[in-house]
Parts: structure tokens; C-alpha cells; sequence
């Protein structure tokens, strides 16, 4: 496993899923920008000036940018469709999005050839607990 993700469970089929653990910039991400900026400060100017600022701040605008899509690119869960950090801001909208999700998944082929171990776990309980309540 790689040093920037960590495992975790979806919060809405508990699929086993990785995620990354860095959302914005790191100490290791501000010394790349610096290193790579004073690398290009002294091959176009050979000298440090506001050059060297400028392309500094624009590669930690660029990085920032790039981590946080990155990682919310990778809370999402790829299996159902659920977001977290939408569950935070609206629930409605978030069961919305796993609604639409699974609506637009149901045409598809491949995906409905897929194991979904957590899926059929929780429909058979329903399916269970449908054919209880005719029993009575």
C-alpha cells in the first residue's frame, strides 16, 4: 500500500476502498514547488529575483489545486456512487447522487457482472426480511 493512502470503508455499502489520506499541500509538496521553481528561476535568469516568487506561488496554486481534486476525486465511492463531503453539505443531494448513480449503472453490463459482496448482502436482508413478514 502506498504511503499517502490509507484504507478505509465506504460509509454507505462498506466496500473496502483506499483513499488519500493528504488533502492539501505538505511540507514535502511546498519544498518540491520551491526546489522546482529555483530550478527554472536559474535556468531562464540565473539570478533570484520576483521571477522566482511568482513561478513559487503558481506552482503551490497549481499543486494545491491538483491534491484537493485528487483527493476528492478519491473519497467518492466507486462502487455506489456515495460522496462524503456532499453527505456533509446536503444528505438530500447526496442520495440523490447514489440514486442517479446506481439508475445510470443499471444500464450498463459490465457493471451489473461485478460482484458487489456488501450490495447483495444488504438486498438479501431485505429480501429476507420481506419473505418473514409474508410468513406471518
Amino acid at each position: 500500500m502506498s504511503a499517502d493512502r490509507s484504507q478505509c470503508f465506504c460509509a454507505y455499502c462498506k466496500s473496502p476502498r483506499r483513499i488519500f489520506r493528504a488533502r492539501g499541500l505538505t511540507a514535502v509538496h511546498v519544498l518540491g514547488c520551491l526546489i522546482f521553481s529555483a530550478a527554472i528561476s536559474m535556468w531562464f535568469r540565473s539570478i533570484f529575483d520576483v521571477f522566482f516568487l511568482v513561478l513559487f506561488a503558481s506552482f503551490a496554486v497549481i499543486a494545491e489545486v491538483v491534491l484537493r481534486l485528487r483527493w476528492r476525486m478519491s473519497i467518492q465511492c466507486e462502487v455506489c456512487g456515495f460522496d462524503p463531503a456532499l453527505y456533509v453539505q446536503s444528505q438530500e443531494k447526496a442520495a440523490e447522487k447514489v440514486k442517479s448513480f446506481y439508475e445510470k449503472k443499471k444500464l450498463d453490463p459490465l457493471f451489473l457482472l461485478k460482484s458487489h459482496p456488501a450490495i447483495e448482502a444488504r438486498v438479501n436482508k431485505r429480501r429476507q426480511a420481506r419473505l418473514n413478514s409474508m410468513d406471518l
